[in-house]
């Protein structure tokens, strides 16, 4: 299967130009194809944290709200936090379809990528009195 890829030059307000290659997911995302795109950036990435899906999506899809993720195994393990109900919507039927699946991160990853919760962190599988956050991150389930 060939990735589809579009070029895009301009030229930015100093006078440079310059071309951009979009990718298949930047494509579905800016088509309005979310569910696909989301499932398209992580084949193209791999271990995408939640902050780097929110960046990805903020384009053209609004993430922001007052939600929180929470673990259905405990509700005091938040997933993530700050989001609406359409992304999490949008989450849950690619997990319940079998196909994407949260995977453990470090924290460090959402250091890197810009964002994070402030809670303790998720050490242990235990139920938690308090809220704690369990940094995960999105891959593709292998076919």
């Amino acid at each position: 299967m060939t990735e589809n890829k579009k070029n895009v030059s301009w030229r930015d307000p100093a006078g440079c130009s310059a071309i951009r290659e979009f990718t298949g997911s930047e494509q579905l995302r800016d088509d309005g194809n979310f569910k696909e795109a989301v499932v398209a950036y992580i084949k193209e990435r791999d271990y995408v944290s939640l902050v780097e899906l929110e960046q990805f999506l903020t384009p053209k899809f609004d993430t922001k709200g007052e939600r929180n993720w929470i673990s259905t195994k405990c509700s005091n393990i938040i997933l993530w936090s700050g989001v609406n109900d359409a992304f999490l919507d949008l989450l849950d039927q690619l997990i319940d379809e079998k196909r994407v699946f949260l995977h453990p991160a470090d924290f460090l990853t959402y250091v890197i990528d810009g964002g994070g919760l402030n809670l303790p962190l998720v050490k242990k599988a235990y139920a938690y009195k308090k809220p704690h956050w369990l940094p995960t991150c999105l891959r593709v389930v292998p076919r």
